[in-house]
């Protein structure tokens, strides 16, 4: 990765092959000569940690949804003092965001009232509010999988007749995706209802941790809220069951030793290992829609579908041990939570500063493991439903593929509906209008094809005071240094490992670490926990301390850098290098060939 001038970014080219890329996307998802002189003025993080692939024409729903939703409740519902929302642009298929800061002290103050009322009621009743929330969003995910659009009959049945029902088939179809969108917008609505006043909750805690405290280490504060164990962890803890099951049945070493294909022949053989390959069968039937990636790409498989990747994880948890931990972490954050408390020298103090650590504590759930219901089980249900309709148009001779669906957006995939269900209605098949998508659609997968291959940077432009907590918290991005040819990032879990590296591009290559490995990656997804418990360090490009992969790192023990810009591109697979995670800086130690 690396940082580009002040002048991206419209001073980046866009390769020749991938010309005309942008038409694939909504207007307002592209730089454009309508936007420049505002977006060149802001600073652009890649956003890796949610959108680590380049954006299929229909996936960037999810951006548009983000983008009204994050606006919506930062700026008209909570009025948060320092910001507005923020941005999203697409630069050659990959996600940027920006925030857009509140820059006015009057504008501030006067905000800061309305924040500080409508955020108290929340505070106050979170842990109801969270049940309620949990409720609409599981409410959300059952209507968004029971979408489902009617297949166009020959002739309409009677009922059209006896309800008065105008339309039936064509209507129902139009109704369906309309429905579909509307999930799309009211899940994001649901996510930020809650998720912004979590990390405003999570800076209240750092600047009062720095007030009390003017020496405390970012991750010092981050330890004093420990994970939570909750629906975050469920496939940690399955993976865990199933690789205890297999230590008891005497197939451990077979797992480790095998690849999915052979393994499943051999742990058969034996009475134990057919009682063991039922239970994960069984395991996998019932799993929900949780993938290795962070799920807002229809490309990113639910782990349900990929058996040779739960096969891959059960080995990792094997070497790296099945127990998880949580409750010594718990211990451990207690124990610095009462050490600080008792430095501090009166009671105001104490209870300033006990309120600010109980608030972080009890969003910490929320925060934590929100990602597990809108952006797996959600995304999961959105993309199998979208699919339905891509079915619909092959039915109709529209598409050739169902997956065809994904290469157009939001806005053309509804007329491309009702172009097909009006060449039904009229009888004449495929009306001119839709006839020759193949074209355009094998044209559009050969630009993203070409636009995978782009190498991102992980800041466009000039970085700014974001006045919003998520993005240092989250994505904590920082500018690469060499220090005596090292690199830093921010601190995100204590300890120091060497190790050869290992670049990772995606959750896919995770089956290729080994114990003591130094994974390096642009953005690690929250569901690479299982893999990442056999590493021997972490580096990131893109993510913040209290991003879940730091939260991750520091209940296993593996010594993190984050936010380290330029690690993917300096760093090569089997360097030698140092990881120091109570600094954040990353320093080759030897040069030595990939094994």
């Amino acid at each position: 990765m690396r940082m580009h001038p002040l002048d991206a970014p419209f001073g980046i080219a866009t390769p020749a092959e991938a010309a005309g890329w942008h038409d694939m996307y909504p207007h307002d998802l592209v730089f454009t000569a309508e936007s420049r002189a505002a977006d060149e003025t802001r600073g652009w993080v890649y956003d890796g940690i949610h959108h680590p692939k380049v954006k299929y024409p229909f996936d960037s729903v999810v951006n548009e949804a983000i983008r009204l939703a994050k606006g919506q409740w930062t700026s008209r519902v909570f009025q948060l003092p320092g910001s507005f929302g923020t941005e999203h642009r697409l630069l050659l298929g990959r996600v940027y965001v920006a925030p857009v800061s509140v820059t006015d002290e009057r504008t501030r103050a006067a905000r800061a009232t309305t924040f500080t009322e409508r955020s108290a009621y929340y505070y106050r009743n979170w842990n109801r509010l969270h049940r309620r929330w949990n409720d609409r969003m599981t409410a959300l995910i059952a209507e968004t999988a029971a979408i489902v659009p009617p297949m166009l009959p020959e002739v309409e049945n009677n009922d059209v007749l006896t309800t008065g029902t105008p339309a039936a088939a064509s209507g129902a179809v139009i109704g369906a995706y309309h429905r579909l969108i509307e999930a799309v917008f009211t899940a994001w609505q649901y996510h930020f209802e809650m998720l912004t006043l979590g990390y405003v909750a999570y800076e209240n805690l750092y600047r009062t941790a720095r007030h009390h405290f003017p020496g405390i280490a970012d991750q010092q504060v981050a330890e004093l809220v420990p994970a939570v164990p909750g629906a975050q962890h469920r496939v940690d803890t399955w993976i865990g069951d199933l690789a205890t099951a297999a230590g008891d049945h005497g197939i451990g070493e077979l797992i480790v030793g095998h690849g999915f294909e052979a393994g499943g022949k051999v742990v058969t053989e034996t009475e134990a290992g057919r009682r063991w390959w039922d239970r994960f069968h069984d395991a996998m039937a019932a799993w929900p829609a949780v993938t290795m990636s962070a799920g807002l790409d229809h490309t990113d498989l639910p782990l349900r579908d990929e058996p040779a990747v739960v096969w891959s994880l059960i080995g990792h948890r094997l070497k790296g041990g099945t127990a998880v931990g949580h409750e010594g972490l718990q211990a451990q954050s207690d124990t610095a939570f009462h050490g600080y408390l008792n430095l501090l020298p009166d009671a105001e103090q104490r209870e300033n500063f006990e309120q600010a650590v109980r608030l972080a504590r009890r969003v910490s759930r929320f925060v934590e493991e929100h990602g597990y219901y809108v952006e797996n089980r959600f995304h999961q249900e959105l993309w199998a439903a979208t699919r339905r309709f891509g079915r619909l148009l092959v039915n109709l001779n529209v598409l050739t593929d169902v997956d065809d669906v994904f290469c157009l957006n939001r806005w053309e995939l509804e007329r491309v509906l009702f172009h097909g269900v009006t060449g039904w209605a009229i009888g004449t098949g495929p009306v001119a209008a839709v006839k020759g998508l193949s074209k355009p659609v094998a044209d559009r997968r050969r630009l993203l094809a070409v636009m995978e291959k782009w190498e991102p940077a992980a800041v466009l432009g000039s970085p700014q005071d974001s006045g919003d907590p998520v993005m240092p918290l989250l994505y904590g991005i920082t500018g690469a240094s060499n220090e005596d040819g090292g690199l830093r990032g921010c601190p995100a879990s204590p300890g120091v490992a060497r190790g050869p590296v290992r670049i990772v591009a995606d959750g896919s290559e995770l089956e290729l670490v080994r114990p003591g490995d130094i994974v390096v990656t642009t953005a690690a997804a929250p569901n690479w926990a299982t893999m990442l418990r056999t590493a021997g360090g972490l580096v990131t490009e893109v993510g913040g301390v209290m991003s879940h992969v730091a939260i991750v790192a520091r209940e296993a023990g593996i010594p993190t850098a984050l936010g380290v810009s330029g690690a993917t591109s300096t760093l090569k697979t089997g360097q030698h290098v140092e990881v120091d995670g109570g600094t954040g800086t990353v320093t080759v130690v030897e040069e030595h060939d990939a094994g």
